[in-house]
């Protein structure tokens, strides 16, 4: 009797592994303010039980995407590309933390939404939470970020993560943002 509900009750826990834990990609873009803002929401998010993953755009070295260049890609490239592509392919959502670039998304985070965005449904009805810690307030890469994420079929969050009036990020804010974006995207 006992061995049967032990079993039952490993069969629960080990379902309840595979389905009810979200897996985030967090994917930073700067080496300093991001990083950092990436790193608070990948701790906040443990807290709420998601598996994080956390990637910084710069150090990944993805090629730059050119259309037809995946057939031509040397072995390390290719290496890297691949791997990139099983933590996307993985996710159940993401976190994308970059500074504003001119007014918009880096070039390094728009190369590895393009290298992603090669594998079918890589982003496709997943959630996104966008936050980003520029000089200013981030309101134009916000803006940009989620229409992007829009285009690509995301379910963006409705809570940004950006400074205050004196450029902090809220940990309040934060807080409540994974907690609702991590109960989002639980499967």
């Amino acid at each position: 009797m006992w061995s049967k509900i032990l079993l039952l009750g490993l069969a629960f826990l080990s379902l309840n592994a595979h389905t009810g834990v979200p897996k985030v990609l967090i994917m930073v873009a700067g080496q300093d303010a991001n990083k950092k803002t990436g790193e608070m929401l990948k701790i906040i998010g443990e807290k709420f039980g998601a598996t994080i993953t956390m990637i910084e755009l710069e150090k990944l070295k993805l090629p730059l995407y050119t259309p037809g260049l995946e057939k031509k890609l040397g072995y390390f490239d290719k290496k890297r590309v691949k791997k990139f592509q099983k933590l996307v392919k993985e996710a159940s959502g993401f976190i994308i933390c970059a500074p504003e670039y001119n007014g918009g998304i880096p070039p390094v985070t728009l190369n590895a939404i393009t290298w992603a965005s090669k594998i079918t449904h890589a982003f496709s009805g997943k959630g996104v939470l966008v936050c980003s810690k520029s000089g200013g307030k981030g309101e134009r890469i916000v803006k940009v970020m989620r229409e992007q994420f829009k285009f690509i079929g995301m379910n963006v969050s409705s809570t940004d993560i950006v400074p205050d009036r004196w450029g902090q990020i809220d940990e309040i804010t934060s807080y409540t943002a994974m907690n609702r974006f991590v109960k989002r995207i639980i499967k």
